[in-house]
């Protein structure tokens, strides 16, 4: 009779845990960045969005999550974001954490965007790394005018693709002055 009681238990605990609806930590080497398609390689720059349907969407870089989530919010399918905070790696939502921008740090996509917790602190932050402090609204702005393009990997930031070589014609003149 016991058995019976707990059998229905368990399976009502095994269906609310697969419900959860927060993030789940980022897996360097495994987890791949939903947007870009690239591998996370390293989870201070990770991020993760949670869909209303419970999906958890991984990134390589801030600025991965912030092109695709303007692309959900469209869609109404947000029910979460967070953002690795670079000291500790520790998920964090995005709009409580502090964003540099610029400075020493150089995320994964080039746009030199990392996060950090409040607790930090703006100042600190700003000594540490140069660049400017700024918050998630603003990052969601600047992808707005800077958008990277779904499965864009490095080709957004200046690595050049291979299959687009740019040929420069030969000057025909014997000491290329016509240049």
């Amino acid at each position: 009779m016991r058995r019976a009681t707990l059998r229905p238990l368990a399976t009502l605990l095994l269906v609310l845990s697969s419900c959860q609806r927060g993030p789940r930590p980022l897996v360097a080497g495994t987890d791949a960045c939903e947007f870009c398609r690239m591998t996370v390689s390293d989870v201070r720059f990770g991020a993760e969005l949670v869909s209303r349907t419970g999906r958890v969407h991984t990134f390589d870089a801030v600025e991965c999550l912030a092109s695709f989530y303007l692309d959900a919010t469209s869609r109404d399918d947000v029910h979460s974001v967070w953002v690795s905070d670079f000291e500790t790696g520790r998920l964090l939502p995005a709009d409580s954490a502090l964003f540099l921008s610029g400075g020493s740090l150089h995320s994964p996509m080039g746009r030199s965007l990392a996060a950090f917790a409040p607790a930090t602190g703006e100042r600190a932050i700003a000594q540490r790394h140069g660049g400017s402090v700024i918050r998630w609204a603003d990052v969601v702005e600047r992808m707005r005018s800077e958008r990277l393009h779904p499965g864009a990997g490095g080709h957004e930031h200046g690595v050049p693709d291979s299959s687009a070589t740019t040929r420069v014609p030969r000057d025909p003149s014997p000491s290329g002055a016509g240049r």
